[in-house]
């Protein structure tokens, strides 16, 4: 843990640090929105930008960790907004839809869409272990589909294909709700398809 630049208040820990990082990284975005910068949040927190780099790569690090701290709240109105839906392959299109659709206007976890770090956000949402996976998983888990009526290994394969899509479309969005819609139904609904097939007993011949 770096001890100077603090301005007297050493953090006790990393964790401490880089929590006081993440508060004043939100801080600058509330001033300056997505051109928030290293120097933005470095002056918000009263340390050098060397501090923060001690911490976080980049500015594209530092965004995507506000964001994903932020996420739950976001994870939790789409699981909402499925409630009632069990087919896994109607809920997962619309999951995917309501995400790609909500991100752009969301105040800290569509930030990285609209500053244009769509490329940097994609491979931290892939990143094995990353918060996404971890939440994206918990929410698949939550929805009113019977999971066990699936093949073994349904969700991690749902959740792998899911994100992959994500990011495919975060970088390169359809242009309205129906074609995004039509395009996941293509794309989502042949694959969840086939692994129910996979699931159900061979008829007796």
């Amino acid at each position: 843990m770096r001890t100077r630049g603090w301005g007297g208040d050493v953090p006790a820990s990393d964790d401490d640090a880089i929590a006081r990082i993440l508060t004043a990284a939100r801080s600058a975005i509330e001033q300056f929105g997505e051109r928030t910068t290293i120097a933005d949040v470095a002056r918000v927190l009263g340390v050098t930008r060397q501090t923060i780099y001690h911490y976080f790569a980049n500015i594209d690090q530092l965004m995507a960790a506000v964001g994903a701290e932020a996420s739950t709240s976001f994870i939790e109105g789409i699981q909402a907004s499925l409630r009632g839906i069990t087919d896994p392959a109607d809920a997962v299109v619309e999951g995917i839809a309501l995400a790609l659709e909500r991100l752009p206007g969301d105040p800290l976890v569509g930030l990285m869409v609209r500053a244009q770090r769509a490329t940097a956000l994609a491979e931290i949402v892939l990143r094995e272990n990353s918060n996404a996976r971890i939440q994206g998983r918990a929410m698949l888990i939550g929805l009113d589909i019977d999971w066990s009526a699936l093949p073994p290994g349904a969700v991690d394969n749902v959740l792998h294909i899911s994100l992959r899509t994500l990011q495919s479309l975060i970088i390169t969005p359809p242009a309205d709700s129906t074609e995004l819609r039509e395009l996941l139904r293509l794309w989502i609904d042949p694959a969840i398809r086939a692994m129910q097939s996979e699931a159900s007993p061979t008829a007796p011949s």
